[in-house]
Order: C-alpha cells, then sequence, then structure tokens
C-alpha cells in the first residue's frame, strides 16, 4: 500500500468508531490501518473488531498497556506502506485526505512531511490557527505541526519512532524536533485545507499539560536533556555558557522552565 495509517487506542470506546469508519470512507483506498490498543480495559477492541472484521486492509494489534509512544512504534514496525500517518483514535480524516494528499505529493516529490489544516471537534469548535513551520520556534516548544501528517516510513525509522520516556506528553514535539533535524523548511508542505479534525475532551493528557506547569517543565526538561546536541546548534551562546549536560540536571524545575520562557520572548522580538 501508499499509505500505512496507525491509530493508537486506549480506553477511547466512545470515539474509536467514528475515527475507525473516518478512514474506512477514504475516496483513495491504496492504503491498509493498523490498530494498535495499548491495553485498554473498555469496549474498544470488540468495537473496532465488529468494524474492521470484513475489511482485509484493517489490522488490530493488542499489547499489555505500554504507552502511546510505544503503541504508535508497534504500529509503525508493523506497517508496510511507503508513507505513514499517525492518528488518534478519538481524532478524525476527511474522506478527503488520503486523496488530496497523493496529489499534493506527486506535485511536490521532494517534499519530507505533508500536513494540511485542521478543525476542532468535542468540546471546543472552530479552526486550529496554528504557526507557519519554524524549526527554531518548534524547539522552544510552539506548537506548530500536530501528530497526523504524511511522512515517508524510512524517515520515522532513522529518527528512532517515539521516545517512551515522554510519558506524560509531548512525545510528537520531541519525535518532530529529532526527525525534522536538518531538514529544509521548503520540503515541509501544508494544504490549507481543512482535512484532520482534532478532538477536544474535558479531560486528556494534552489538556493535564497545558494546565500544569510542572509537567510542561518536565518534559521540555526532559526533551532538552535528549537534544542537547541540536540545542547547541541553534543556541550556541545558551550552550557554551554552561559547562556540561549534567548543569542542566541540576537546574530546578522551575528555572528551567524559564529560561524555555525567555527564549521564546527572545526568538519572538
Amino acid at each position: 500500500p501508499l499509505f500505512s495509517i496507525v491509530i493508537a487506542n486506549y480506553n477511547h470506546a466512545l470515539y474509536i468508531a467514528e475515527c475507525i469508519t473516518s478512514v474506512i470512507q477514504q475516496t483513495f483506498s491504496d492504503f491498509e490501518c493498523i490498530i494498535v490498543d495499548d491495553g485498554s480495559t473498555d469496549e474498544s477492541v470488540l468495537i473496532a473488531q465488529a468494524l474492521i472484521v470484513e475489511d482485509n486492509r484493517f489490522k488490530l494489534i493488542t499489547q499489555k498497556n505500554s504507552g502511546v509512544a510505544q503503541a504508535r512504534n508497534a504500529g509503525m514496525r508493523a506497517a508496510t506502506g511507503y508513507f505513514l500517518i499517525f492518528l488518534d483514535s478519538d481524532d478524525l480524516l476527511s474522506t478527503h485526505y488520503l486523496e488530496e494528499a497523493n496529489i499534493a505529493i506527486n506535485k511536490q516529490p521532494n517534499f519530507f512531511l505533508y500536513y494540511t489544516g485542521a478543525e476542532f471537534i468535542g468540546n471546543k469548535r472552530g479552526k486550529w490557527e496554528l504557526p507557519n513551520y519554524d524549526y527554531k520556534n518548534l524547539l522552544l516548544g510552539s506548537n506548530m505541526i500536530y501528530l497526523t501528517t504524511v511522512i515517508r516510513r524510512e524517515d520515522v525509522l532513522k529518527a528512532g519512532g517515539f521516545s517512551d520516556w515522554m510519558s506524560e506528553g509531548w512525545e510528537d514535539w520531541e519525535f518532530y524536533i529529532r526527525l525534522l533535524h536538518g531538514v529544509d523548511a521548503d520540503r515541509i508542505i501544508k494544504n490549507e485545507k481543512c482535512l484532520f479534525y482534532y478532538r477536544i475532551k474535558n479531560f486528556s493528557r494534552s489538556v493535564t499539560i497545558d494546565t500544569s506547569t510542572d509537567v510542561r517543565t518536565r518534559m521540555m526538561n526532559a526533551c532538552f536533556l535528549a537534544n542537547s546536541s541540536i540545542y547547541g546548534e541553534y543556541f550556541p551562546n545558551l550552550v557554551d555558557s554552561l559547562s556540561s549536560v549534567e548543569y542542566y540536571s541540576n537546574l530546578s524545575r522551575t528555572k528551567l522552565f524559564k529560561l524555555f520562557f525567555k527564549l521564546k520572548l527572545l526568538l519572538n522580538k
């Protein structure tokens, strides 16, 4: 298949049927879909099985609860398509998502990553307004590319997939830091049409991160430590002023968060 859609699921019995249906209804049919259930305790697996039982484009993998990063990595390893698309089981694709993607990547075969405009569903409605892609801003935690994009499977493998130690969230941000390092910005292409639907719920990992400074700080700290050589390329004065990576681990979480915040202010001036 040309596309492999990887759906990671954990206890989304309320939403997984709508998610899978949005894939089944694609107007472009050259795809497979790998559903990875991460040890759900609700009816998710039964719902998924009932929907895909007669569609051989779908494969269901179950694993013990290991976190979303490992679930996505399991789907990545099982996938056989040339391109990968990661999709969370509470989100949706437009029925024309794959068709539009195929047109776009054929027009720009040198592309590295393709994504589209997005809309909120659930507890929030409207267009998701994101800033234009800029790698330096990405390093500082700016949310500009969401998880569901089209990327070559070989590039995801080279980047090492998702880091399971980003267990509280933002694993997609840390993944993009590694994946997009050294990639020219003109190879990141965006279709302005809203073809992806991102669900907002009262409680989710993203809501927890948005409302908890401690969680945001831990995730930024972990990402910075793991990718300090990349940060050194873009912020050499900052990194050179500190004697070693160990210095960062001794910083208080509050200080490190303030450091990132100051860098974002300086960059946006």
